[in-house]
């Protein structure tokens, strides 16, 4: 789809994404360390998009997007929803589980017991 968008008006699947973001309002920082690319990234200023490939470049998405553009101000997109895991994976400061320790035993901060003495912690 992307390309074919691309050939239209002669630029590459990257350069109509980078456009359609543009054309959204969306700030984009693309990434590259290759000169060549930096500069074809920057060559997206010479055309636009229509409202058919707008819809159509709309329509590829698939709701499972890993970045939220919510704005706050404006609050042009939905809000962001924080899901849970709630499987063995999810790690102790994501579930904010805080362990306690006995008192003479290992601590964070106090250093291990074994090298009580050894260290700059102790």
């Amino acid at each position: 789809m992307l390309t074919s968008v691309g050939e239209k008006h002669g630029k590459t699947a990257a350069q109509v994404a980078l456009r359609y973001l543009i054309q959204l309002g969306i700030i984009v920082i693309p990434k590259t360390v290759h000169r060549e690319r930096m500069v074809t990234n920057l060559d997206v200023t010479d055309f636009q998009l229509d409202d058919a490939d707008m819809r159509a470049i709309a329509a590829l998405d698939e709701g499972q997007g890993v970045v939220n553009h919510y704005d706050p101000v404006s609050r042009s997109a939905s809000p962001p929803t924080r899901s849970r895991r709630t499987d063995s994976r999810t790690s102790a400061a994501a579930s904010g589980y805080r362990r306690s320790y006995p008192a003479g035993t290992f601590s964070p901060g106090r250093g291990h017991p074994a090298r009580a003495g050894t260290g700059f912690l102790s």
